[in-house]
């Protein structure tokens, strides 16, 4: 069998990256795309550590396949959301409560205190995503909730090709509505 390094260096090693990234649709994310690339090395090294061709045969990259695509998918999923829910907690029988949040005055080392709201310290309080959310039209909002997995779609999938078959669009147009919308919100939340 070849070192690690060949492997790693080879053409099927490039193309399965390049099949992972693709069924997750980060294909077209090259920041995603390296930090994929970087845990299948990682899940490949460990399935390289544990290869034994005389138990699974001689396809070594058929054996490296499930847990470089397990990986990878940790890694996008951790990647992509906005606020980082364990995967392990994504499961539909969790229930998610509101969190609300209370803030107390600043106090200075002299003693006065200063509120958060002021000319020197720009700091809002009221950080609403719901009303960031109600800025954008309802099919960008369908489109950012969805992939940003904060609501099921149609179907279980988050991925643009899927959004874009359920709404009839290019997936272009989605992801860039969906980039759109990333910008919309966070010039509302500043």
């Amino acid at each position: 069998m070849e070192n690690f390094e060949t492997l790693i260096n080879s053409r099927e090693f490039t193309n399965l990256v390049n099949q992972i990234t693709n069924s997750y649709g980060v294909a077209y994310n090259d920041d995603i795309k390296n930090d994929v690339r970087q845990a299948c090395a990682i899940a490949a090294w460990e399935a390289y550590q544990k290869y034994d061709p005389a138990k699974v045969g001689n396809n070594f990259w058929g054996y490296a396949y499930l847990r470089m695509r397990t990986y990878a998918k940790r890694e996008i999923h951790e990647q992509k959301n906005i606020v980082h829910i364990p995967l392990n907690r994504t499961r539909e029988d969790y229930s998610y409560e509101k969190v609300n949040h209370s803030y107390e005055d600043l106090s200075w080392e002299d003693g006065h205190s200063k509120p958060f709201e002021s000319e020197t310290n720009n700091v809002a309080l009221g950080i609403d995503i719901e009303a960031a959310l109600s800025i954008l039209d309802e099919e960008t909002r369908y489109i950012f909730e969805v992939h940003s997995e904060l609501r099921k779609g149609n179907s279980d999938k988050s991925d643009f090709n899927t959004i874009a078959e359920e709404l009839g669009i290019p997936v272009s147009i989605v992801r860039k509505r969906f980039n759109t919308a990333k910008e919309q919100i966070a010039s509302f939340l500043r």
